[in-house]
């Protein structure tokens, strides 16, 4: 019954495993000019060719070597506060402005639409609170020594975190133990 990752956590697709059209990196690279064409690649040599219009990209491409689909995902703009213009995808099924477009079962949607979740809300308590440490004591180094460039102040909060992150892990790991105890019988 019930073996390593078991349980509800870790049943979704999540995002960092999902194809994705990020719209910042298009525009950052100058590709949403109108009558563009370019090829979008992926890390697992996937690709998909896309036209740039006014107000929206048509992408073509071929899903588990299938037919080739093509369709429009509209674009939307909003002013920024210093001048100039930023670019959103306008997810095809909400409608809402979106930064960007995940792949699932062959059509684009947002994070939300799709229902995919970020690797941190797959993770039980525990593990959530390991890796957060891990990440913040990474960020500060090994020793006790503030890293170059660091503000002392910046410093000190983050040191107070990680005291709070470990005092979570502790409390989540002696849960567990009393549970486990009480599941086997045991007296505290």
């Amino acid at each position: 019954m019930g073996g390593s990752n078991s349980g509800r956590y870790g049943g979704k697709q999540q995002c960092e495993h999902s194809l994705a059209l990020d719209v910042r990196i298009m525009a950052r690279k100058g590709l949403l000019n109108a009558g563009s064409r370019f090829t979008w690649t992926w890390s697992n040599k996937s690709d998909i060719s896309v036209l740039a219009s006014d107000d929206h990209l048509t992408l073509q491409y071929a899903f588990n070597g299938g037919a080739l689909c093509s369709y429009a995902v509209h674009l939307k703009q909003t002013p920024c506060n210093y001048g100039g213009q930023r670019v959103w995808f306008s997810c095809p099924k909400c409608q809402e402005r979106k930064a960007k477009l995940f792949m699932k079962h062959g059509r684009f949607a947002c994070r939300t639409c799709h229902r995919l979740r970020y690797h941190s809300q797959a993770l039980d308590p525990m593990a959530r609170n390991q890796w957060a440490y891990s990440r913040l004591q990474n960020r500060l180094g090994e020793d006790d020594i503030k890293p170059k460039a660091m503000h002392w102040r910046t410093f000190k909060r983050l040191q107070e975190r990680l005291k709070v992150i470990d005092a979570k892990i502790d409390g989540a790991f002696n849960s567990r133990v009393v549970g486990f105890m009480r599941r086997l019988g045991l007296k505290l």
